[in-house]
């Protein structure tokens, strides 16, 4: 153990212990005193003492020195995770000189790379550094020639570019925050936040439809059971079921980390925070709710897809024309009886009787439910514009809505792009133009001036979503579009005989 020995020399040897151990490790603390500011303290970690130091350490440090010192073409080696469903976590190997980018969603663990500095440092040790550096939560350098000294030196070099050098690459990123006493009160402060939107008449939450872990589920199922305080209720899984069942309670006593959810008759109970979709600001930082437990967002990440999510919002338009009442659900369920050859006399939910009255009033093809083309399953669309050629997709409802019309929307696209001539199965000759008409009772959305922004949206997951919908319909050469509409119901109305 050549770093023992070499350290072992600062210590008095009447104060040196030895004994066997299997795993050898050693922690040095290194504590930078400055004038007119903050010490800061430093850990060297050798042998197996880096998982010790992960519960105490700062867990960006690594990270936000890397997006200082490093460039897009110096970048050899990156391990990332997705917020998304198309991919869970990559590890990817660079050629020389590539240039690096991130995805949409993509959140950095750690990255290695030449790191390239200014020449008016070039009698530091940093500069002459030549080897690969590696960046995670910590700094990970290889010289097994440095000595205690010039290891100091090092950490003086480190803090003085962590705190002056400007930030050159963005590395976006989302971290857990550990169940810890440093963290206590942040987690309690955002429990509170999420528990008083739930309360709200208008909540910006919304329910996932898809379960990341155990196992990886999507949620299909029409009740869910909710249980809380030895109560327990089987409710529909939909969020103003799951806000009367809260409301139940006090306020000021309800602890929303412990209400409980049993999606089916085969899963265990889970904690309520994992089906909700919630983001929020805490003392100028970004947090979400990541599979049910509480992740901060870095600047880079949010910044990044509020940057993209402004193509989205490039591409959307509210059409009054559009908006849902009663009234227009009862004209077409007028139509649906009128003409029982034509339309499935079975059918109740409230999008089919939508899609027949526009469908008349616009002189447009219905797609909804048809199933002539193969495989059925995959559903092309709900309209086609014949005027405007133009493919539409319809969904009502809140922001888990928005997300499974996304993805009806993506795989509608994909399987046209993959059999162009399916449309001629319902005489259309083509279409180039994917349209999502989203009807709504959202607010946050539409901004005052009246116009549609998504950067407003508290779903995280909405927004790396309509990102990476937009970004493969343009790859596959649709272009993309997004209708919204007011849902303007007082009361909903059931159409059943």
């Amino acid at each position: 153990m050549l770093w023992f020995s070499e350290w072992s020399k600062f210590y008095n040897k009447n104060k040196v212990k030895k004994k066997s151990s299997d795993s050898v490790f050693g922690i040095v603390l290194i504590e930078l005193c400055q004038e007119k500011k903050k010490n800061e303290l430093y850990t060297l970690s050798f042998g197996s003492a880096h998982s010790y130091l992960l519960k105490i350490a700062d867990l960006n440090f690594g990270l936000n020195l890397a997006e200082k010192l490093l460039s897009e073409n110096t970048i050899d080696n990156k391990t990332s995770k997705f917020i998304k469903q198309s991919k869970r976590r990559s590890h990817t190997n660079y050629r020389e000189n590539y240039y690096v980018t991130s995805e949409i969603g993509e959140s950095n663990e750690g990255v290695s790379g030449k790191i390239s500095l200014n020449k008016k440092f070039k009698n530091l040790l940093l500069y002459k550094y030549k080897s690969s550096m590696g960046f995670g939560v910590a700094v990970k350098v290889t010289n097994k020639e440095y000595t205690p000294l010039q290891m100091i030196e090092l950490v003086a070099e480190v803090n003085y570019m962590n705190e002056y050098l400007e930030q050159k690459i963005s590395l976006p990123r989302i971290l857990y925050l550990p169940k810890n006493n440093a963290n206590e009160r942040n987690i309690y402060d955002l429990n509170t936040k999420i528990k008083k939107d739930l309360l709200n008449k208008q909540p910006k939450s919304a329910l996932v439809s898809y379960l990341e872990s155990p196992g990886d589920l999507m949620i299909d199922e029409t009740f869910i059971k909710i249980s809380y305080n030895r109560k327990s209720e089987n409710i529909s899984y939909d969020l103003t079921c799951i806000q009367n069942f809260l409301r139940q309670f006090n306020s000021n006593e309800l602890e929303i980390e412990k209400v409980k959810v049993k999606i089916n008759e085969s899963s265990n109970n889970i904690e309520l925070l994992r089906i909700l979709d919630f983001s929020t600001e805490l003392k100028d930082e970004f947090y979400c709710i990541f599979n049910g437990r509480w992740a901060i967002l870095n600047a880079s990440f949010n910044d990044y897809i509020n940057k993209e999510i402004k193509k989205v919002n490039n591409v959307v338009e509210i059409d009054s024309r559009y908006d849902l009442t009663n009234q227009v659900l009862l004209d077409g369920n007028k139509i649906r009886e009128s003409k029982p050859d034509q339309y499935d006399k079975n059918v109740e939910y409230t999008e089919y009787q939508y899609n027949i009255y526009f469908q008349n009033k616009f002189n447009y093809t219905l797609l909804d439910r048809k199933k002539d083309h193969k495989p059925a399953a995959i559903e092309i669309a709900d309209w086609y514009c014949a005027q405007t050629e133009q493919l539409i997709h319809v969904k009502i409802g809140n922001s888990s809505d928005l997300r499974y019309c996304i993805n009806q929307s993506l795989q509608g696209s994909q399987f046209l792009n993959d059999n162009p001539d399916i449309l001629s199965v319902y005489s259309i000759k083509k279409s180039e133009k994917a349209t999502i008409l989203f009807i709504t009772k959202l607010t946050n959305i539409i901004n005052k001036d009246g116009k549609a922004d998504f950067s407003n949206s508290k779903s995280i997951y909405l927004k790396i979503e309509l990102i990476e919908w937009f970004d493969k319909l343009a790859s596959m050469g649709f272009t993309p579009k997004i209708i919204l509409a007011r849902d303007k119901r007082r009361d909903r109305i059931k159409l059943a005989k």
